[in-house]
């Protein structure tokens, strides 16, 4: 799992060419890199960029905070985009503010991403029961990717 709270570009290990469509989606909202740069410095906005390799394994190392960040942003999915296969990327807007949490997922084929993506989800969702009493995170949530 790489984690990411300043603009991500350059730094994390991903395909040249994923680099440069997540690279675009993250322009989107602004007239300019630097902006966008200057928005990254300054918001509570993160990118999880979880990895296929990822498992049980990297719940201790992570915080209660970044816990609860990805766990918002594997369960409350607001847009989601398309970028060259086999990744996706999702935001998950975290308060009025416009902070959110960006998840980049490596999906292995759509069906293959669905599953370790709900396995991942679960896996998650549990630990967080458990660890934390995090009663909010109900598992398994099929309705994962409704848009309602």
């Amino acid at each position: 799992m790489q984690v990411r709270f300043a603009w991500p570009i350059d730094t994390l290990s991903i395909d040249p060419n994923v680099e440069q469509a997540l690279k675009q989606c993250l322009l989107e909202p602004f007239e300019n890199e630097a902006k966008a740069i200057a928005y990254w410095d300054n918001a509570d906005t993160t990118l999880v960029h979880i990895q296929s390799r990822d498992d049980a394994a990297v719940y201790p190392l992570m915080g209660k905070l970044l816990k609860q960040q990805v766990a918002h942003g594997l369960k409350y999915i607001e847009h989601s985009f398309a970028l060259p296969e086999p990744y996706r990327l999702t935001l998950s807007v975290t308060d009025d503010a416009g902070n959110g949490v960006f998840v980049l997922v490596c999906c292995l084929g759509w069906l293959v991403g669905i599953v370790f993506f709900l396995k991942w989800r679960l896996r998650l969702c549990i630990a967080l029961q458990y660890v934390e009493g995090a009663e909010h995170c109900r598992v398994p949530d099929f309705g994962l990717f409704s848009h309602a």
